[in-house]
């Protein structure tokens, strides 16, 4: 009985032993820890799409600085590159709150983190280290959801050849059914066609380099997006059946490669396919629905189908160890960015303490780099600007205030380091502007160029040459100066429109066309200067309300300059029509002058005629008087 309990207790460590280091192994692979961490910002960015734009761009900035450090070792610059480009449309699509635009570019890019991974498996293999090969390989192989026969013949494989053969045949197959659920789907939902189609294109990055695969597999991808953006379901057909059937040949050709004694010669590491970027597609027309779990449940034959969206809406609670080994690798990927933020500052030009608190604090508030500083903070200004421009001051205020507290916190430090007085012109515009009476859109201009100059400092570049000017001059004209001056100008503008009235508005109608002309082009002064006293009133009582004229200054609102330029458009006419009878009365223009020029050789009856001509009008213009 003893002997069977020692037995047992020996093979139950033995067992446990054997667990520790595979999940030691595991542990120990930092390219498979920020790969699975690349996919999972991938997924949380799409996640969080539509509603959180600032944590879905945090997380492609964290997806981004995990594919500077898995594509150290890569062969492929030309993938590298391809990647960095899709990482800038998958922002765009943040900013444009698509969902289904953004969910394929993280699908393609998925599938060239996968692709860096394959490459690095295979160089594992080829230096002699199988076990890091296959690690990797599986690990990708149950992210794309190929079928157990596949997995199970990755980690049975014994050269680097039937490695290489075994996974390229279940990725082909993975394709080929990813590309029969698009087609399934093309009735149902669009969005989520295309998304699959995007997986599948993702999918196919890993054997778009083999010799075994027919031409013109790439363009079969690029056709059908652009059918199913045009809405061609026919051409969509066609194409995906295309891919099908390629895919298929390829898996086919692989077995047989497989079976056979000598199969045919590759290179050790491939050399990456660069993905391309497939069309977008409008949000209206390819509205972001999740598909149904029948519609997007893979067939029996197969667990490769609708990989990304079923993963992501069927995924079971981690146990314990996992969450423990996910919790390692976030820590992992924080201690990298704090290194790479912390490099980032020295070479800014902060060192010591300061620089690491200063990285710990932008880690903290999912800044990755200083640039995402600068970024967030020209965020806020355009946000500042959007929400005086809709009639909210106060809610543009709060976002000056914002951009404020951001900055001190996250980039004074910095900017202090290097150059003080720009720290604390920057500090003085953001608490000027948050408190200004009559806050203008130029106002946050200036703020936005201030904004600018302390991206260049931390740049390492020179501030604009104007900026100084600018400056100087919104110390003293902005807020209660400005106003007041707008409003003692209005007042004014009646002074010369009484006096023109009081010393030609008798009975010549020329002098009235002028005085209209003059009143026009006076008349935006005169709104200005309402402006400035609904700006005055609501400074003092706090009441956005008074500040409703201000919105469609011609300073500041399109509406506004069309009104003026309708203004500017009459004067011009009524003062022409004035001016063109007065000279008519001087003899100028018209009659006078026709008159006036034939005076030398006219007869004496002539002669008193235009006499009498001239007095006549000279007793016209006496009355004007």
């Amino acid at each position: 009985m003893n002997r069977g309990r020692r037995t047992l207790a020996a093979g139950l460590l033995a067992l446990a032993l054997g667990l520790t280091a595979v999940a030691s192994a595991q542990q120990t692979d930092t390219y498979l820890q920020r790969y699975d961490l690349a996919i999972e910002n991938l997924t949380q960015a799409v996640a969080s799409v539509p509603g959180d734009s600032a944590k879905a761009r945090s997380d492609l900035d964290h997806a981004l600085n995990a594919l500077m450090s898995l594509s150290r070792d890569t062969t492929s610059a030309t993938l590298v590159k391809a990647m960095e480009a899709l990482f800038q449309r998958a922002r765009t699509a943040v900013e444009n709150q698509s969902r289904t635009d953004l969910a394929v570019q993280t699908a393609v890019l998925a599938g060239g983190f996968q692709r860096l991974t394959y490459d690095s498996a295979f160089q594992a293999a080829v230096a002699g280290d199988m076990t890091t090969a296959k690690r990797r390989l599986e690990a990708i192989a149950k992210d794309m959801q190929l079928d157990p026969t596949s997995i199970e013949a990755i980690r049975t494989a014994s050269t680097v050849d039937a490695l290489r053969l075994t996974t390229e045949a279940g990725v082909a197959r993975a394709i080929s059914e990813e590309a029969s659920v698009a087609l399934r789907l093309l009735g149902t939902d669009r969005g989520v066609a295309y998304q699959t189609l995007a997986e599948a294109y993702g999918t196919s990055l890993l054997v778009q380099d083999s010799p075994r695969l027919q031409s013109g597999f790439n363009q079969h991808f690029v056709d059908a997006a652009k059918a199913l953006v045009a809405k061609d379901d026919s051409a969509f057909q066609t194409a995906v059946q295309a891919i099908s059937a390629a895919a298929g040949q390829l898996a086919q050709a692989d077995r047989q490669a497989l079976a056979s004694a000598s199969p045919p010669a590759q290179p050790a590491t491939a050399a990456g396919a660069a993905p391309s970027a497939l069309p977008s597609v409008s949000p209206a027309a390819t509205p972001a629905s999740t598909p149904s779990a029948t519609a997007t449940a893979p067939s029996s034959s197969s667990a490769g189908a609708g990989s990304t969206a079923v993963a992501a809406a069927t995924a079971a609670p981690l146990p314990a160890d996992a969450a423990a080994a996910r919790d390692q690798l976030l820590a992992q990927q924080r201690q990298d960015e704090l290194d790479a933020l912390t490099s980032e500052i020295h070479k800014a030009g902060l060192t010591g303490p300061v620089a690491e608190h200063l990285a710990t604090s932008l880690l903290d508030a999912d800044m990755p780099s200083l640039q995402a500083v600068t970024r967030s903070l020209y965020a806020s200004a355009a946000e500042a600007s959007a929400a005086l421009m809709s009639g909210d001051p106060s809610g543009a205020r709060d976002r000056v205030r914002s951009a404020s507290k951001t900055y001190d916190e996250l980039l004074s430090p910095l900017v202090a380091f290097k150059d003080p007085t720009l720290d604390g012109q920057m500090r003085d515009a953001y608490s000027r502007t948050a408190d200004l009476v009559g806050l203008r859109l130029q106002d946050l201009e200036n703020l936005t160029a201030q904004t600018d100059a302390v991206a260049r400092s931390v740049a390492g570049l020179s501030a604009p040459a104007n900026l100084a000017l600018n400056r100087s001059v919104a110390d003293w004209w902005a807020g209660w100066a400005r106003l007041i001056v707008m409003l003692v100008f209005g007042l004014l503008v009646f002074v010369p429109l009484y006096l023109l009235n009081l010393a030609f508005g008798g009975g010549n109608r020329n002098w009235q066309l002028i005085g209209v002309a003059l009143f026009l082009l006076l008349l935006p002064v005169v709104y200005e200067a309402l402006a400035a006293l609904g700006s005055l009133i609501a400074g003092l009582t706090n009441h956005d309300a008074f500040e409703v004229l201000a919105n469609y200054s011609m300073f500041q609102s399109s509406l506004g300059q069309v009104v003026w330029a309708a203004l500017i458009v009459l004067a011009i006419v009524f003062a022409i029509l004035g001016l063109y009878g007065i000279c008519v009365q001087f003899g100028l223009l018209g009659r006078g002058r026709g008159a006036r020029g034939g005076g030398a050789t006219q007869t004496a009856a002539t002669t008193a005629t235009s006499t009498q001509e001239q007095t006549d009008s000279m007793v016209d213009w006496d009355e004007e008087f």
